[in-house]
């Protein structure tokens, strides 16, 4: 009888160690699962709040900020520099950025970037052309006043469609406008 109250116990201590070593097993596993299930969410949460941070009324909003900009940018005198038009545009589309489509925003936001950095280089020096020649900006300031925006074509046609509206034109001097200025700037 003592024999088989041993021979029991030593069954159960053996059931007891198995059991323990599944239940850790289990617990042990878990927290890979979870990693695991964890590195995962963040590229389905950033997919769904990417198309999703675009409110539904977006298309009406994107009309109302277009018509405020054109009224805006009317009431700069047009012998005022390019700076007041600049930072109006610089305005208008950080706002409409996140507005538009994702299939959009690498445009506007190449457009930010050029009214940006336009109005980073000219704004400490007053938006005065022949000071920023002078000043040693020279080939950065004509990289940006001398041509278009990147993106402003596609982001200008998109809401051109959409709300039949004709934005005021990036402020740009030709070529021979800015070398007409260097020689001012050199004398």
């Amino acid at each position: 009888m003592i024999d088989q109250v041993f021979e029991r116990r030593g069954e159960l201590a053996f059931a007891l160690v198995a059991l323990l070593i599944v239940v850790l097993w289990v617990a042990l596993d878990q927290p890979a699962a979870e990693q695991a299930e964890t590195s995962t969410a963040p590229t389905t949460t950033v997919t769904s709040t990417t198309t999703s941070t675009v409110p539904v009324d977006a298309d009406e909003v994107i009309c109302d900020l277009s018509g405020d900009y054109v009224e805006a940018a009317s009431e700069i005198p047009s012998d005022d520099t390019y700076g007041p038009l600049s930072e109006l545009s610089l305005a208008y589309w950080q706002e409409l950025l996140p507005l538009v489509d994702a299939t959009l925003r690498i445009e506007i936001v190449a457009v930010v970037d050029h009214y940006d950095e336009l109005i980073e280089v000219a704004k400490p020096l007053d938006y005065d052309s022949l000071t920023i020649i002078s000043d040693g900006n020279r080939e950065r300031f004509e990289q940006l006043i001398t041509r278009p925006a990147n993106g402003l074509e596609i982001a200008e046609a998109f809401v051109a469609e959409l709300c039949e509206v004709e934005l005021p034109e990036q402020p740009v001097l030709t070529s021979s406008e800015f070398r007409s200025l260097e020689r001012q700037a050199d004398n």
